[in-house]
């Protein structure tokens, strides 16, 4: 399995230079649902580059935000925007997700916990599809790992895992 990050993305802790200040805006306005056809072009070049016609026998999955909501906003037109770009199936209607996941998110000054989240796959979606799973930020790879995990006991095969960027420390 391919896995690949398009950027670093230093965490807040630490300071950044100009460039780190650009990486960091992306991913957070990505997040927030904007600058979604930028990052859209990207994976959809990358896949396009990586796989070629091929494109037509992947389905494109985003591993799921951290409620409905957030998860529409982020990746609902960005999934269509990608399978549009490159020709592979667009399966955000194959993964739902209901309630909130339990997120640990540390600051400078504090940590805070979020609920849980159920997510949910369509078998009939995913058997026996070939998936490129994308994220937007990769930190140790646990929430793909389980993703995959999900998507495989559902008969689909993870092929790669794309993420805009990749968490670093200094």
């Amino acid at each position: 399995m391919t896995t690949k990050a398009f950027y670093q993305y230093l965490p807040t802790r630490f300071e950044a230079d100009k460039n780190q200040w650009a990486v960091r805006n992306l991913v957070w306005d990505f997040k927030a649902g904007k600058r979604s056809s930028v990052v859209a072009r990207l994976v959809a070049s990358y896949l396009r580059k990586t796989f070629g016609a091929g494109c037509r026998d992947l389905t494109f999955v985003c591993i799921p935000a951290s409620s409905a909501v957030k998860n529409i906003t982020r990746y609902q037109s960005f999934c269509e925007e990608v399978s549009v770009l490159c020709g592979c199936v667009n399966g955000f209607g194959a993964v739902r997700v209901s309630g909130q996941r339990l997120a640990i998110h540390e600051s400078k000054v504090s940590k805070h916990v979020e609920d849980t989240q159920v997510i949910y796959f369509d078998r009939t979606a995913l058997e026996g599809r070939r998936c490129i799973v994308f994220d937007d930020v990769i930190t140790r790879g646990r929430s793909f790992s389980r993703f995959s995990r999900g998507l495989e006991m559902f008969g689909a095969t993870v092929v790669a895992g794309l993420f805009l960027a990749q968490t670093i420390n200094l």
